[in-house]
């Protein structure tokens, strides 16, 4: 992402300021929101407006990744610095990556109070289309056409063959939210697990 996010940031968002440190952007006109985490982000804030402002992310962790959609739906703006890129580690192996998006799913589809951290939480900030996109998803991902192809513009505009993993993982991923969403209706509760699964913290429902 170093070199690509801040210019593709630039090219579809409304840029407020720029100088040589720094591109500030605007969302007040902004629909398709982009997906920023100022917790993973290496982000400074206003302790004291957050704290003025949202009263409630005190009471509730699980609103703290959602401080850019918060403060943006009170108006201002989001400046992010150049030359300044952050290396996330996600997981130290491939195999935990997977497992680390399967914990996520099922953390969406069995554990709401979980979930409000993540994907579900951020939902209540969506606005026009973007609500609805997860609807296309699990046809998205098993049209295989549609990814594949996704995964050729990656690879050509980024320059990195590494992005053909893109199909793989979007099947992996329909894969599991199908097999959960099933599970689920017919009646199946997980254990609620810590990250790496490997202790159980109370059972699911």
């Amino acid at each position: 992402m170093d070199g690509f996010f801040l210019d593709r940031m630039i090219k579809k968002y409304t840029v407020f300021k720029e100088d040589s440190l720094s591109v500030t952007f605007n969302f007040d006109a902004c629909e398709n929101m982009p997906i920023i985490e100022l917790v993973a982000a290496g982000s400074m804030i206003d302790a004291k407006y957050i704290k003025k402002s949202f009263p409630k992310s005190l009471e509730e962790p699980a609103l703290l990744p959602h401080f850019f959609y918060m403060l943006i739906s009170e108006g201002g703006n989001i400046a992010i610095a150049k030359d300044d890129a952050i290396y996330h580690y996600s997981s130290d192996t491939f195999w935990k990556y997977l497992n680390k998006i399967k914990w996520r799913i099922k953390n969406n589809i069995f554990f709401p109070h979980m979930a409000k951290a993540g994907f579900t939480g951020r939902e209540g900030y969506e606005k026009g289309f973007s609500k609805y996109k997860k609807y296309f998803f699990i046809p998205y991902a098993f049209s295989i056409v549609l990814p594949f192809f996704d995964s050729m513009c990656l690879i050509i505009s980024r320059r990195k063959l590494s992005y053909i993993i893109h199909l793989p993982l979007v099947v992996y991923t329909a894969s599991y939210i199908s097999m959960y969403m099933i599970f689920k209706i017919l009646g199946y509760r997980p254990y609620l697990k810590s990250y790496d699964e490997t202790t159980v913290i109370n059972k699911g429902g």
